[in-house]
């Protein structure tokens, strides 16, 4: 599922695509580590588009809401990477048609502060790649903890991403 490492925010990709500490105060940021999530973010949403090379095309939506009386931040981020379509070839070269693939993930979050320079979350995640006659889904975690010292302009997290089970399907002859 290497679609995961892509940014999925324009904050994120000017961040450098990885960087899980990033605490702007934009939603978006949040679908790389739950502990990003805050209160600020209450109604927050985010949509965003992205066009790489060879015609693929990134879709994302992030969202957050804060529960008042549990003193949690939960969080929703889509993302659909579409690769365009794709000539289909065995391993001589052979043509076989098109295929389009597609890659797809649907994440729930939940973060909360811990006195007031901490923050831990966690992350549940559905995968789901489709490449032609080849599925694969997956099931997977993050969870993060985010330090913060706003007098000292710093932050830094610990982040654990993509701890899962996945299920591989070939539909095809044979």
């Amino acid at each position: 599922y290497n679609f995961l490492r892509l940014p999925s925010s324009p904050f994120l990709a000017a961040a450098g695509g990885v960087n899980t500490s990033y605490t702007l105060g934009d939603v978006s940021v949040t679908a790389n580590n739950p502990a990003l999530l805050r209160s600020s973010f209450h109604k927050q949403l985010h949509a965003g588009f992205h066009s790489f090379i060879a015609n693929t095309k990134a879709y994302a939506l992030t969202g957050a809401a804060f529960l008042k009386n549990q003193q949690t931040t939960l969080g929703g981020h889509i993302q659909f990477i579409d690769h365009g379509t794709l000539p289909a070839t065995d391993a001589a070269g052979n043509a076989s048609g098109n295929f389009r693939p597609v890659d797809f993930v649907a994440q729930l979050s939940a973060a909360k502060g811990y006195p007031e320079k901490w923050t831990y979350g966690a992350t549940v995640k559905f995968i789901h790649s489709s490449y032609g006659q080849y599925r694969s889904s997956a099931v997977a975690a993050d969870v993060g903890v985010l330090f913060t010292d706003s007098a000292r302009n710093f932050s830094a997290s610990l982040l654990v991403k993509n701890m899962g089970v996945q299920l591989k399907t070939y539909a095809g002859e044979g």
